[in-house]
């Protein structure tokens, strides 16, 4: 008997196609992204302080007129001028 021979199954001739290159537009680079972040991150670090200080203005303030309300309350209850505004 006849040892037939392997046959191998024919190659292809596959090209792979070269990858497109992707043009990044200039604002898009990674560098303009670097410079972007380190911006954001000086607003906030100048930021921080001048919210710290509104924000203990703006408690101050509400505390002040509560305390104002009160002792104006207390005031015109203790003269009985809250009477003549009723």
């Amino acid at each position: 008997m006849r040892m037939r021979k392997i046959e191998m199954p024919a190659r292809r001739r596959y090209q792979r196609q070269p990858r497109r290159k992707v043009h990044r537009r200039p604002y898009a680079t990674p560098e303009v992204y670097r410079i972007a972040a380190l911006r954001a991150k000086a607003l906030a670090r100048a930021a921080a302080p001048f919210l710290a200080c509104l924000a203990l203005v703006l408690a101050v303030w509400g505390y002040s007129i509560a305390l104002w309300d009160t002792a104006y309350s207390v005031g015109l209850g203790a003269s009985g001028a809250a009477h003549a505004q009723r």
